[in-house]
């Protein structure tokens, strides 16, 4: 699996600066087109749910398993606007803190829910979360927004706003863990 992993880093990274040529105009129809690896990936794992937690499990690339969320979520968040080719990037302020925030309020939390499904929900929350404390933790960026401090209330509003949206609602054990993390950081900081 490591080497599986590096390697998938390694074409991500490749399909980062890709796009980035891209948005800047220094690519042609002469460099052909090729579906990035992330979007594979997405789509296997939409099409075949059942496999998204293992595989969030086991990649253990917190940077790409960000992304990877990120993009899970903007294909049932409302479509942005229509963009030119060089535009074609999704806007920079799309980070796992900003879509937590969409689940502060109990309607979104409720219309995402029933989009995606809650369980998947709750596993993508707890994987996003999982990532974001490694990249804080190796001293990386995280997703730029947000400390611990506020992605811990974010998690806890979030399986809250789930939970009172769905009162038949069964929190899975990733996301009970993810609670009790989220807690428990909140805690030490008071």
């Amino acid at each position: 699996m490591m080497v599986i992993t590096a390697f998938s880093s390694k074409i991500m990274e490749l399909d980062v600066s890709r796009k980035k040529a891209d948005a800047q105009g220094s690519t042609t129809r002469a460099d052909g087109a090729r579906t990035p690896l992330l979007e594979l990936v997405l789509d296997e794992i939409i099409y075949d749910s059942d496999m998204l937690s293992p595989f969030l499990q086991g990649f253990d690339e917190p940077k790409w398993k960000t992304e990877l969320i990120l993009q899970y979520f903007m294909k049932y968040a409302a479509k942005p606007t229509v963009r030119t080719r060089r535009s074609n990037a999704p806007p920079e302020d799309i980070t796992i803190s900003g879509t937590l925030k969409g689940f502060s309020n109990i309607t979104t939390s409720k219309s995402i829910a029933k989009k995606i499904g809650s369980d998947i929900v709750q596993v993508l929350i707890a994987h996003a979360f999982q990532a974001h404390l490694s990249l804080c933790s190796s001293k990386q960026d995280g997703d730029g927004t947000a400390s611990p401090a506020e992605m811990c209330e974010d998690v806890i509003t979030a399986f809250t706003n789930l939970k009172t949206a769905n009162q038949q609602l069964e929190i899975l054990p990733i996301g009970k863990e993810a609670l009790f993390t989220a807690a428990m950081i909140l805690s030490t900081k008071s």
